[in-house]
């Protein structure tokens, strides 16, 4: 075990700790892991990484978890709560909202509400072929086109709640090529050298072909997006194949461009699993995103900001972050029993009003998935 970065007992023979990562990921963070007197290893560990996501076009320091793992031996003893609990206990120091990709029954015991949608479009090889266009000129993506790829995303998607903020220190690109993984395939599009869009691609090696799946496109236009649609969907017809997958929100420039085509529009939205979020320190987050709030209603509801703030507005964090985050709307919430509060209804309409206009879908790439 490498040298704590802080430890403390829970008592009961349980120790808590957090420590370097021995192995880099994309995000920096830590390892956090619930020992055992006795027991040799850890009984429950995670990982915490360390980036920004957007709320809106607020992008925030967060902390999100990852890899949540009991060895099979310990499982049904309560120890992934016992370490998940202090693991946010200690996280609230660092962070005023906490993120994770996660499996259903376990995240909402310890607080964790559902906040973002899962989307897939699926477009026909035959159909698209005759609506989009390639001719683009394309290029193999290179190292050096990181920052402009960054840039690129970070304008299309500035609003987007969920996304997190693509930085040249972090942001991977396309997955690189293993031993039994064919890695993804990236493109660019540039005109007289400025970026104009890019698409990341799963590969097809090893073995038989499969359907491409675009895991990330790009574009700084319609016309880029339906020449970087053009020549996924050209890549596909020489394999013989029938559809492709886009895993995009169907309101980006591309997933416009993908429903002018046509397309099959899947959209998931998890009740208790997938992207979801906590709030540990409400006054503050909600202070950090105060300039979203009123980027959204156009005026400034200081006595309801005051209101929710205090928690007379949605005291519930697992009905709060939802609405923040564009999951639910106002009205979903009152179908829950979450009226209108009476007195901020004016505010509540205009900061809450879910995927619209004002408030893309809310979306994390697979490419910022952890």
């Amino acid at each position: 075990m490498a040298q704590p970065l802080h430890e403390e007992s829970l008592g009961d023979g349980l120790r808590y700790a957090e420590e370097p990562l021995e192995k880099p990921r994309r995000f920096p963070g830590r390892r956090c892991v619930l020992l055992r007197d006795g027991v040799e290893g850890h009984v429950s560990s995670c990982v915490l990484v360390e980036y920004r996501q957007r709320f809106g076009s607020v992008a925030l320091p967060v902390l999100g978890f990852a890899g949540v793992m009991t060895p099979p031996e310990h499982r049904r003893r309560g120890y992934a709560l016992q370490m998940l609990r202090t693991a946010i206990r200690r996280a609230a120091e660092r962070a005023d909202v906490l993120l994770l990709y996660g499996i259903e029954g376990l995240y909402p015991k310890v607080g964790f509400a559902a906040c973002a949608y899962d989307c897939e479009i699926r477009v026909s090889v035959r159909d698209a072929m005759r609506r989009a266009w390639g001719g683009l000129p394309v290029r193999p993506f290179r190292a050096e086109d990181l920052p402009a790829m960054c840039e690129c995303y970070n304008r299309e998607h500035a609003c987007r709640p969920w996304t997190a903020v693509h930085e040249k220190a972090t942001y991977r690109g396309a997955a690189p090529q293993e031993d039994w993984s064919p890695g993804e395939e990236c493109v660019v599009v540039e005109r007289d050298g400025e970026m104009l869009g890019y698409v990341v691609c799963s590969a097809s090696r090893f073995g038989a072909p499969r359907t491409p799946s675009v895991s990330e496109i790009c574009a700084a236009g319609p016309e880029t997006a339906f020449g970087l649609i053009g020549h996924v969907i050209q890549r596909a017809a020489a394999l013989h194949l029938d559809t492709v997958s886009f895993h995009e929100p169907p309101d980006s420039t591309a997933g416009r461009a993908l429903r002018r085509i046509g397309c099959e529009v899947v959209t998931r939205a998890a009740a208790d699993s997938f992207g979801m979020g906590l709030i540990v320190n409400r006054r503050q987050f909600l202070e950090a995103l105060r300039p979203e709030l009123l980027r959204r209603a156009g005026v400034d509801h200081a006595a309801a900001f005051a209101a929710l703030a205090e928690g007379r507005i949605y005291p519930d964090s697992t009905t709060l972050l939802p609405l923040i985050t564009g999951f639910h709307s106002w009205r979903d919430a009152a179908d829950t029993g979450h009226a209108l509060p009476t007195g901020f209804e004016d505010a509540c309409r205009a900061w809450f009003p879910g995927p619209g206009d004002t408030l893309p879908v809310a979306y994390a790439h697979l490419c910022d998935r952890y």
